[in-house]
């Protein structure tokens, strides 16, 4: 089982608490105005060190504090390169704001003697104090404005810093992803060991700045993630993920490299993996098919530590579970449309295996399968249907 077929059921089980308790559905597919906000929050475990944020959100109009948009969107606490400011990655919010995410900047550790692991606390300590107060303060201007999952992200040392982040906590970042991480002290390559959520890491063949091989490659081999892509772009450059920054772009300059990409170019290849990503991981909103073309695209070298699952309308609608909500009890039943190699497989919400059955080679038609559910607490789960190594997924309610 991957990751991308845990979003997939993710959707599934949003779905069926959306039906069971009422709740209506956010409409993604619109454009949204960006609006911004600053806030500086006092991090009690570091005696209160305050961290300066700067938030772009979608909105009904832009501006600062115009009032947040319809819907729920999930967050990504971004880290900004080193000697760079958050302002260089103004591409970035005004990609994806209008596209349904809250983008938080942290502006933290601008000098030439940053402090890597404050740095990771930092953005760490952003993203959940964002889901903390969006969730528990009624006076907080993005109040009940998170979908409930969020990513650490950043650049160059950013990037370094979120890996640093995510193995202070690995419960809680939802994904991970990373423009040319840079190693850090203390490092991220050892720390990257600690990291079990998905991770998507971005790394340019013409970057002599923070080498692929001294840097991205290391921190991805050492992740402890179950599905993690790196993806290398031929002749990108270090810098390109952002703006035009003098410290980054004079860097750049000096350290010579093979860049044969110009910046939009690079941009675009980045938004055309990075958004379906973010979709999938954080939305439930794209189909994994879409993420597969993109790390198929000319012009990278994509290494891809997880299965990307097999989407297959006709299977998923001839697989059903009933009762759902079940008791002791459940029938599933699926229909084949050729001699198929045929797994079930019963996991919890956190991927764990519970139970599986291995049905081997049956012929065309249509079978029902009867499973206990023997010990199984109340809650929610999901079983998994694997025909030929194409997996469809449902979610199962066991009450008690």
């Amino acid at each position: 089982m991957n990751t991308f077929t845990f979003s997939r059921i993710s959707f599934f089980l949003g779905v069926f608490t959306l039906l069971i308790l009422g709740i209506p559905f956010s409409n993604y597919a619109q454009t949204f105005a960006i609006g911004e906000a600053t806030f500086e929050w006092p991090d009690p475990d570091r005696n209160n060190r305050n961290v300066n944020i700067k938030a772009y959100y979608p909105a009904t109009s832009a501006g600062a504090s115009a009032t947040p948009a319809a819907g729920t969107f999930p967050a990504v606490a971004f880290g900004h390169g080193f000697a760079m400011s958050y302002t260089a990655y103004q591409n970035v919010w005004e990609y994806y704001v209008p596209k349904g995410f809250i983008f938080l900047m942290v502006d933290m550790e601008n000098g030439f003697s940053p402090v890597h692991e404050e740095f990771g606390k930092d953005i760490l300590f952003t993203g959940k104090e964002f889901k903390n107060r969006s969730e528990n303060n009624n006076g907080f201007l993005l109040y009940q404005k998170h979908n409930g999952r969020t990513a650490l992200m950043g650049h160059s040392m950013g990037g370094g810093a979120s890996v640093l982040g995510a193995s202070f906590d690995p419960t809680f970042p939802d994904a991970v992803l990373g423009f040319a991480s840079a190693e850090t002290n203390p490092s991220a390559i050892a720390a990257a060991s600690s990291v079990t959520a998905p991770f998507l890491m971005f790394a340019g063949s013409g970057d002599a700045v923070t080498p692929p091989a001294n840097h991205q490659v290391p921190i991805y081999n050492a992740l402890a993630s179950p599905c993690k892509i790196l993806v290398n772009i031929t002749g990108g450059a270090h810098c390109y993920y952002a703006n035009t920054d003098v410290a980054c772009d004079f860097g750049e300059l000096v350290s010579g490299g093979n860049i044969t990409l110009d910046r939009a170019e690079q941009q675009e290849i980045v938004n055309s993996i990075m958004l379906p990503y973010l979709n999938v991981l954080l939305k439930d909103e794209s189909s994994t098919t879409e993420l597969s073309s993109a790390l198929n695209q000319s012009g990278i070298t994509s290494t891809v530590g997880c299965n990307l699952s097999v989407e297959n309308a006709e299977l998923e609608s001839g697989f059903s579970i009933f009762p759902n909500p079940a008791f002791s009890q459940i029938n599933i039943q699926y229909e084949i449309t050729e001699i198929s190699d045929i797994t079930i497989s019963l996991y919890n919400i956190s991927g764990q295996q519970l139970a599986q059955t291995f049905i081997g080679k049956q012929t065309p038609g249509s079978y029902t399968v009867e499973q206990s559910l023997g010990n199984i607490k109340p809650g929610m789960y999901y079983y998994t249907l694997n025909i030929n190594g194409a997996v469809v997924s449902k979610p199962l309610m066991v009450l008690r």
